[in-house]
């Protein structure tokens, strides 16, 4: 498999694209569990993850993508990691949910979804400038990270 190089504008727009995909498995897993607090929580994650969308359009919009050195570890290191996330941006998530999963197995997936998330946002931190926007990558950094604690919980308490 050859390995893609990508630019900074092609890494906001497959964050942006995460952040859709995440929402609309969110928006469908909410519909398959049983469980009220399991549904709430995801139909929460799913507004977030809408926010986020919003989010990276403006950054993708507004840093100055000509600035970042292809040659830097940072970028090399956030094409190699963006190229393999758990949701492949060309696929629709919620499709991978057959409707007979249970608030665990969607928990789970979840989980893995938001983990993945954050070691790319921590890459995408790393290279982006410091007045163009790191602030607003970190702020949903610590959001996903939260994420990943919610989600957990969540996953304890359906185990019980």
């Amino acid at each position: 498999m050859t390995l893609k190089y990508l630019n900074v504008d092609e890494i906001f727009e497959i964050a942006e694209q995460i952040e859709r995909n995440g929402g609309a498995f969110y928006r469908r897993a909410a519909q398959i569990v049983a469980d009220p607090q399991s549904r709430a929580l995801l139909q929460a994650l799913a507004r977030m993850e809408d926010e986020h969308v919003d989010t990276f359009t403006r950054l993708r919009r507004d840093v100055k993508i000509d600035k970042l050195d292809p040659e830097d570890e940072g970028v090399k290191y956030l094409q190699a990691v963006a190229g393999n996330h758990i949701f492949n941006t060309a696929e629709d998530p919620a499709k991978r949910l057959t409707g007979g999963e249970t608030a665990a197995d969607i928990l789970r997936i979840a989980i893995n979804f938001e983990k993945d998330s954050v070691v790319l946002y921590l890459g995408l931190r790393d290279v982006a400038p410091p007045d163009k926007g790191r602030d607003k990558v970190n702020a949903i950094l610590e959001e996903e990270k939260q994420h990943v604690v919610s989600l957990s919980h969540a996953l304890k308490v359906v185990l019980k």
